[in-house]
């Protein structure tokens, strides 16, 4: 269920659930220098002072203009049936579900769109519990409405060389979004990247299933742990753990 990959933090894909008398913390050993004991946490075992969160910052950002009408204003419906119709519409679908499901993970995204994107999705950036409230991680997002291929690691850091003013650079991190559970050729290629990499499996309805980043973007993220909680219709999910505790953005 979680990986062992050096230099990966240890992801949690979220296969069945944690039993009622299950103990409120379990530790995960792994050999990571960086995340030698990740913390997984079932939510609802977890009692309200021992969780905390921040707010999602209001932010302003100069980011290509977006190509496509505001998300609660609807996705246009397709007026044709050709199959390029079709798989631009279930992308920008995607897109649109990324962006909303990547909140609660403590992102505020903007989506670009359009032929000339650049190879990215989603651009905006990103709060970890790590971090001080004035500090922040630029990111740039792609999402993949299909199963994670290790090439779409190397479409990441193509657009990573080629994200707008602003975005460039040693601190910017990217993450692939897809519909699917990391393989391990995936796993291998974000723990080979050359800069501050992530993966996040975003199922079709929005629930996040998977996340994990690679040593580089572990320099920031020490302390920073993945866990289980369980939505309205007991559906399970991962998010974010800070220090052993369950974390959530205010607003996310």
């Amino acid at each position: 269920m979680a990986n062992h990959d050096p230099a990966l933090v240890p992801s949690l894909v979220v296969e069945k659930k944690v039993q009622l008398g299950a103990a409120p913390l379990t530790k995960l050993s792994t050999p990571s220098s960086l995340f030698a004991d990740l913390s997984i946490h079932p939510w609802n075992h977890v009692h309200e002072q021992n969780s905390i969160s921040i707010p999602l910052h209001n932010i302003s950002f100069h980011a290509p203009e977006p190509r496509m009408q505001d998300p609660q204003q609807g996705i246009p419906s397709i007026t044709t049936s050709s199959a390029a119709a079709i798989t631009v519409y279930i992308g920008t679908h995607y897109e649109y579900t990324c962006l909303s499901s990547l909140r609660s993970l403590g992102f505020t995204l903007q989506r670009t769109g359009g032929a000339s994107d650049l190879g990215i999705d989603l651009l905006g950036v990103w709060w970890p519990p790590s971090l001080s409230s004035s500090e922040d991680i630029k990111v740039i997002v792609q999402c993949k409405a299909e199963a994670p291929k290790p090439q779409f690691v190397r479409e990441l850091e193509g657009a990573l060389g080629s994200a707008p003013t602003g975005w460039r650079g040693e601190g910017t991190m990217g993450w692939l979004v897809a519909r699917g559970e990391a393989t391990r050729g995936v796993r291998e290629a974000v723990r080979r990247g050359r800069g501050a990499l992530g993966f996040v499996f975003v199922e079709k309805e929005g629930r996040v299933r998977q996340v994990l980043w690679n040593g580089r973007a572990g320099e920031r993220l020490v302390g920073v742990g993945v866990g289980v909680k369980y939505g309205e219709d007991n559906g399970e999910e991962v998010g974010l753990t800070w220090e052993g505790r369950a974390w959530e953005p205010i607003g996310g």
